[in-house]
């Protein structure tokens, strides 16, 4: 059975090209003003100039600037920083950006970035691939119309792939991995603090959500109290963020002493509360899996599920209420929550018949996976079945190249388990927890592709394959 093993681990530093700083900001200032939106403010342009400048000199910056805002701001409809475009999506487009701007400056140093490709990343590629180029080809020679929704459901699993290509290839010393743990745990408790106040009512946070972030329940005619949504626009993927920082909190906990670890204590309690306030029965089960995963590795189950008993308690009295409200809802006639029936009547009115006509669960329906509502209260119908979502995208080819992502990834994450440095242990920990948790979840909704909690998942997959300091810093953007 393979165990995570923690030991202490030296940090290291890397160092970069000063050049770059005034070559990133000169090259990248048209895209950077584009991307801060607000044209007539001078400030937010000049200031996304600096940061392309700073994260050309550092590119690890960039890693770290996502970690941080990227959960705070997921939520914000597209619109307010460029049509079509979230301000997340804005901010990894100027991370790259800048990324790609200290790779030219290199080319003009002599100094050309090596074409490195792992297994994972070419599992990724091809899931990306039979998410977008067949099924778009296809409508094309149907001749069936191919709208924006289309494009932009197509593009999703090509941003996650750009995000672990960043945080892969950026990130290369155990010090700065261990950097993005407390960044991706203090972000996250940030956001499982919103949600906890969120279903709280307190401090205004359902109003400022409700006036500035996604409304995640259509059909809703005020702020939502009843589950937790937080920054990122929804309850799922609010739930599995607080998996994964679960997870990072409880695999680093025994080799940290002192007010470290009296913050990831902090963390764990947090992530719990969270999950809670999520209001999900997915979280639930999300819980358990990470719990039985952290202790499968670690070997720590039953001191885990001891450990984990006071925090359960706690959210169990805070949110009653909330909890109650939920259990009362199998009180019905049908004896299903009334979500649970309206998700099996979306998929038997709207998503079957479509999928099952034809040929269509072999080749997929089309990339966009929301359907027009012929209800006024609603605009669309969501996929809300994972696997279900997989067929409807990119049928067979797209389920199969599924699985060998989870089989190579899970492959992958194994070794590092047993690396000799502490934070990559901690992130591969954690990534194998949200791998599980993605698919086991996956046959209730497409987890795999939740905003916020899906660029976490794929930061702590490619952290979880940093190896000792390459010899040429310079080359860390290969």
């Amino acid at each position: 059975m393979t165990r995570l093993h923690l030991r202490p681990q030296a940090q290291a530093r890397v160092p970069g090209s000063r050049t770059a700083v005034s070559l990133g900001a000169l090259g990248s200032a048209a895209v950077a003003g584009s991307l801060a939106g607000v044209a007539e403010h001078l400030v937010l342009p000049v200031l996304a100039v600096l940061v392309v400048a700073a994260i050309a000199l550092r590119p690890q910056f960039g890693a770290y600037l996502y970690l941080i805002f990227a959960p705070l701001i997921a939520g914000i409809p597209r619109g307010v920083v460029a049509p079509f475009i979230r301000p997340s999506e804005g901010l990894l487009i100027l991370i790259i950006t800048a990324w790609f701007t200290r790779i030219f400056v290199d080319g003009l140093r002599g100094r050309l970035p090596r074409l490195a490709f792992d297994r994972v990343q070419l599992a990724l590629a091809l899931l990306a691939f039979t998410a977008s180029v067949p099924p778009l080809l296809l409508r094309f020679g149907r001749d069936l119309p191919i709208s924006t929704d289309d494009v932009l459901y197509a593009l999703v699993l090509w941003k996650f792939l750009f995000v672990y290509c960043l945080f892969r290839h950026a990130v290369t010393t155990a010090a700065q991995v261990q950097v993005c743990l407390w960044l991706a745990t203090s972000s996250s408790a940030m956001v499982g603090l919103v949600a906890i106040m969120q279903v709280l009512g307190l401090f205004g946070i359902p109003e400022l959500l409700w006036a500035y972030y996604d409304r995640p329940f259509e059909g809703i005619l005020g702020p939502i109290t009843h589950r937790g949504t937080s920054t990122m626009a929804s309850s799922f993927a609010m739930a599995d963020m607080m998996v994964m920082s679960l997870a990072i909190a409880l695999a680093w906990l025994p080799a940290v002493h002192g007010p470290r670890r009296v913050a990831l204590g902090m963390a764990v309690g947090v992530s719990v509360l969270g999950c809670i306030a999520s209001a999900q029965f997915s979280a639930v089960i999300g819980l358990g899996v990470a719990v039985l995963t952290i202790g499968v590795v670690t070997g720590w189950a039953l001191r885990l599920l001891l450990a984990l008993i006071p925090a359960a308690l706690a959210g169990l009295v805070f949110f009653w209420p909330l909890i109650e409200l939920r259990l009362s809802s199998f009180r019905s006639l049908a004896g299903l929550p009334p979500s649970w029936a309206a998700r099996l009547d979306n998929l038997e009115r709207f998503v079957w018949p479509e999928l099952t006509s034809g040929l269509n669960w072999v080749v997929g329906v089309r990339p966009s996976a929301r359907i027009a509502a012929p209800e006024p209260w609603r605009d669309w119908v969501y996929i809300e079945s994972g696997y279900a979502w997989v067929l409807w995208t990119g049928g067979l080819p797209m389920l199969a190249a599924f699985t060998w992502f989870v089989w190579t990834a899970f492959r992958s994450l194994a070794p590092s388990l047993h690396s000799e440095q502490e934070p990559t242990r901690i992130a591969a920990a954690a990534a194998t927890v949200g791998l599980a948790t993605i698919v086991t979840l996956m046959l209730f909704d497409p987890h795999l592709t939740m905003r916020g909690s899906a660029d976490l998942f794929f930061a702590l997959l490619a952290l979880s394959f940093v190896k000792q300091p390459r010899r040429s810093p310079e080359a860390s953007l290969a």
